[in-house]
């Protein structure tokens, strides 16, 4: 087994906020959405991009700047907080969007009297509710409370005055474990929830979220697992007050690798114990790394994967990995859970059979419209930080 465990910086630089008087924000136009990358930035007056502004994630910067913009006609007059970036999908708005809230509170405590918190309004295709704060998103800030009134701009303005905080986590390897003051700030408000029940075993099940990445069989863990008592959770279901509240209350906790282990890592005790099922090389081990440095609670990873497919379309993509289905070696599992203290005896297994997994890429290609197909092992270097443990991991 590969130990990716203190792999993630834990020197992280002090948390930076650069004032800008008579900044320039120029936010995404029709034209400038890719995936995720929107083409924005936060200049000075004298043209030059405001670093800080730039959103880092584990395939590098999702704010292209754009040219410098002509002196724009409208003015927000006050000193206001640079935001960054909206995102719709829960996860990214949660890392991304939410990654600058931690500067409000020392800005307030400093004295500074803030107007709000300004982001760019996001220019996109996706279908919302509203022009200006994404549902998901809402329900971010309804639990992560920044405390002063919240704007989008989706025109260039400039900002009389404009704090421009550091990115305070990112799915980068560089900022993983997020900034001091970001993990306070997210502990801090999680914390004001209360849990929802007494201590309890939880696992956090994929089962209902479709084909977005997963053991091909997750139905056989998850059924093996309330089998023994486990309290089986399905986050996408449930408020994200709700998810932190069933968070607070959790013994052990079991899951396959997933953005929803970002909001346990704000809530989880740190007397509580974690298994990470893996399904991705990095990600679980820097999920542990993370849930350790938010929590302190005792997180461990189970590699009991066996092949994993990706869609053929995507074969070798950067992309593709983040939607990789694996399959799952029952034994290993049964073992390592038992080892670790998760099980008191390994479960009888309904183990899949050749038949039950043509079955179930069968489905995959009626959902999808794709076929599943084995990634070779030759292509397997391509996934993202693959082998982290043995490589430096690149600087802010």
């Amino acid at each position: 087994m590969r130990d990716f465990s203190g792999v993630l910086p834990t020197d992280l630089p002090d948390a930076r906020v650069e004032r800008v008087d008579g900044a320039i924000m120029r936010p995404p136009r029709e034209g400038d959405m890719s995936g995720l990358h929107q083409v924005c930035g936060v200049f000075r007056p004298d043209g030059t991009l405001v670093e800080l502004s730039k959103t880092l994630s584990i395939g590098g910067y999702l704010s292209p700047p754009p040219p410098v913009p002509e002196t724009p006609s409208v003015q927000r007059d006050g000193a206001w907080v640079f935001g960054g970036q909206l995102y719709h999908h829960f996860g990214h708005g949660l890392i991304y969007s939410a990654s600058r809230l931690w500067a409000i509170r020392r800005l307030l405590q400093d004295g500074v009297p803030l107007k709000g918190i300004l982001f760019h309004e996001r220019h996109s295709t996706e279908p919302k509710g509203d022009t200006a704060l994404p549902r998901n998103f809402r329900q971010t800030l309804d639990v992560f409370q920044p405390g002063i009134p919240v704007a989008t701009t989706g025109t260039t303005e400039r900002v009389e005055t404009l704090f421009v905080p550091q990115q305070g986590m990112s799915t980068h390897p560089s900022l993983f474990l997020g900034l001091d003051e970001q993990r306070r700030f997210m502990r801090d408000n999680a914390a004001r929830i209360e849990p929802n029940a007494a201590p309890r075993d939880i696992y956090i099940s994929r089962t209902r979220i479709g084909w977005k990445g997963n053991h091909l069989f997750e139905s056989e863990i998850e059924r093996a697992l309330a089998l023994a008592g486990y309290h089986v959770f399905h986050p996408q279901q449930a408020s994200l007050a709700d998810q932190i509240a069933t968070y607070r209350s959790a013994r052990r906790l079991i899951a396959v690798d997933g953005s929803a282990l970002h909001v346990a890592a704000t809530a989880i005790p740190a007397s509580a114990r974690v298994a990470i099922i893996s399904r991705r090389e990095f990600y679980a081990w820097a999920l542990a790394d993370q849930l350790r440095a938010f929590s302190g609670c005792d997180a461990h990873v189970i590699e009991a994967h066996r092949d994993m497919y990706v869609a053929s379309r995507g074969l070798g993509r950067k992309s593709s990995w983040f939607g990789a289905q694996v399959t799952t070696d029952f034994a290993i599992l049964g073992m390592e859970l038992v080892r670790h203290g998760f099980l008191e005896t390994v479960p009888e297994w309904q183990v899949p059979t050749e038949g039950d997994l043509s079955a179930r890429l069968a489905a995959a290609k009626t959902k999808l419209g794709d076929d599943l197909v084995m990634v070779p092992e030759a292509l397997r270097p391509k996934e993202p930080f693959y082998k982290a443990h043995q490589k430096a991991v690149p600087p802010l």
